[in-house]
């Protein structure tokens, strides 16, 4: 017995030390970047539209939107999500989302690129832009963001896959009316130093 008090002291050390242990838990309010990972990746551009535009067809993958588009600048916004859509969910599935000016938008559920070891949704130009900028030319696409399945980043530069394995979102702008969209050629398919990061 004569080690009891020694056992009591040892009891209420653990006890209480548990209990200053527990004051340290709070909660804490959540962050903007909090929902952002839950979200997915989107970036969104100011896209500058030439004078004599009337309208535009904006291919994402799974979906196209299309409808007549004045000039001025417009926001456009796009992104991946493996979380947004119900039917989308899986390490294959990506749903992907697209809108022009809030004034149409798409979700659509596509594979993802096989292997993709460290994927990666960014802003894309054409290699003849300046660095930052996207040139909008009337009747031709340009590309705006890609899905990227392998995107490395090091000290000494960046590493990326081929571009004929990124999922690309496109627009192609028109000086005609809509009805005539239906003419315009498919979306290209880009080599290396054609298409770079934006």
């Amino acid at each position: 017995m004569k080690y009891w008090p020694r056992y009591l002291v040892f009891l209420s050390t653990l006890v209480c030390g548990s209990v200053a242990q527990a004051q340290y838990i709070q909660s804490s309010p959540l962050q903007i970047t909090d929902l952002a990972q839950l979200m997915g990746q989107f970036e969104a551009l100011e896209l500058s539209i030439p004078p004599t535009t009337r309208s535009y067809l904006l291919a994402s993958p799974g979906a196209r939107l299309s409808g007549s588009l004045e000039p001025g600048n417009r926001r456009a916004l796009a992104g991946v999500s493996k979380f947004s859509l119900q039917t989308c969910q899986g390490e294959n599935k990506l749903a992907v989302f697209v809108a022009l000016s809030s004034s149409s938008s798409s979700w659509s559920c596509v594979d993802a690129p096989a292997n993709s070891l460290t994927p990666a949704f960014r802003s894309v130009r054409l290699s003849n832009t300046k660095k930052g900028a996207v040139n909008m030319v009337l009747n031709q696409w340009t590309p705006l963001w890609a899905y990227i399945p392998n995107l490395r980043v090091f000290s000494n530069g960046t590493e990326v896959s081929k571009p004929s394995s990124w999922i690309l979102w496109q627009i192609y702008l028109s000086d005609k009316d809509l009805i005539n969209l239906k003419d315009i050629p498919d979306p290209p398919q880009y080599e290396i130093g054609q298409i770079t990061l934006f």
